[in-house]
């Protein structure tokens, strides 16, 4: 359960962070934000690595297939609204967007309620879960939400910021644009760590 949360933390964290090397006239930031955004949708990960800014972090070799239908079913539920012009102060950029994306709070309680419902069941029928069968049973919960049509979705109103970076705008990584594009998980995670810890 601790893999699945961490791995779509880093999944829709840092789906591959690094800035591109462009020497073509500079796009606005507006276009920049709408590429992004697209390439995410389509899982295009080098794409994404040239329209932000950081470094490429190793990819987790530990991986499984499940997991990456997972990412690619989050990733596929994404789309933004560009409003108006975007605010250019020299070296940075202020994009004002309407980002929607899948509710990672309310999904994340169904599939906890789920798991925690099959657990249940298993312990009284005398059967006791692997760390690998109840990894599997939580992905195989997440999955499903994600293949049901009326999956929730929730729809916020960002600035995203962008800087120059040899003369081309990328997105800056933030809590702005990781709550963005995952539907506010991260600080739900974080609240939920911090109850543990009290």
């Amino acid at each position: 359960m601790k893999k699945i949360v961490s791995f779509l933390l880093v999944s829709i964290l840092t789906v591959g962070l690094a800035a591109c090397n462009k020497t073509e006239k500079v796009e606005k930031p507006e276009n920049v934000v709408n590429e992004y955004f697209t390439a995410v949708k389509n899982g295009n990960v080098e794409e994404v690595n040239k329209l932000t800014e950081g470094k490429t972090e190793e990819k987790d070799k530990d991986v499984s297939e499940k997991e990456i239908e997972l990412a690619k079913k989050v990733f596929n539920h994404i789309s933004v609204d560009v409003i108006g012009d975007a605010k250019v102060d020299g070296e940075t950029a202020t994009v004002k967007a309407k980002v929607t994306a899948p509710d990672m709070k309310k999904i994340f309680e169904l599939v906890m309620a789920d798991a925690i419902q099959k657990f249940m069941k298993a312990s009284f029928e005398g059967k006791k879960m692997s760390d690998e069968e109840s990894d599997k049973l939580v992905e195989e919960s997440f999955i499903k939400q994600f293949e049901n049509k009326d999956l929730a979705k929730v729809t916020s109103e960002v600035d995203l910021n962008l800087v120059k970076k040899d003369n081309s705008w990328v997105i800056k990584e933030d809590e702005v644009l990781e709550n963005a594009i995952s539907g506010g998980l991260p600080k739900e995670i974080r609240e939920f760590e911090n109850k543990l810890k009290k």
